[in-house]
């Protein structure tokens, strides 16, 4: 699925890319090496897994309910340039405003008037922060 232009993650397909500033934290790696192994991917996720976690763990919605030593709730998007793992608090504000991890990234898709009107009102970076784990300033 081609990334839209327009996406927090833009700027990682560009070498003179700059980070927005979004209000959730995420961790992101550039892949020097275009051609990538799943060894080498699969590290890099456990790294940044564990950053993920660090910042989002005890912090989801049911994470009274999570397993020991089960990671926090996270989405991970992975692209051949690039891997984002974003640590999650909450799947949705309400039924019609909820996001993915595209919906994460800037990109929300909805199905309905209702749910256009709903992301309007609540605003998308608000709405995005709640989503994820705030950044610690």
């Amino acid at each position: 699925m081609p990334m839209p232009k327009d996406s927090f993650a833009a700027f990682l397909d560009s070498e003179d890319g700059k980070e927005p500033s979004v209000p959730f934290a995420w961790f992101y790696r550039r892949f020097e090496d275009q051609q990538a192994t799943p060894t080498s991917v699969a590290m890099v996720y456990t790294e940044l897994l564990k950053h993920a976690d660090r910042v989002g763990h005890g912090r989801s919605q049911h994470a009274d309910n999570t397993p020991p030593g089960a990671v926090c709730p996270h989405n991970m998007i992975l692209t051949k340039r690039w891997i984002i793992v974003l640590p999650r608090r909450r799947a949705g504000i309400n039924k019609e405003a909820g996001a993915n991890a595209m919906g994460m990234l800037g990109y929300i898709a909805t199905a309905t008037q209702n749910e256009i009107s709903n992301w309007m009102q609540l605003g998308l970076t608000e709405t995005l922060g709640q989503l994820g784990v705030p950044k610690e300033m």
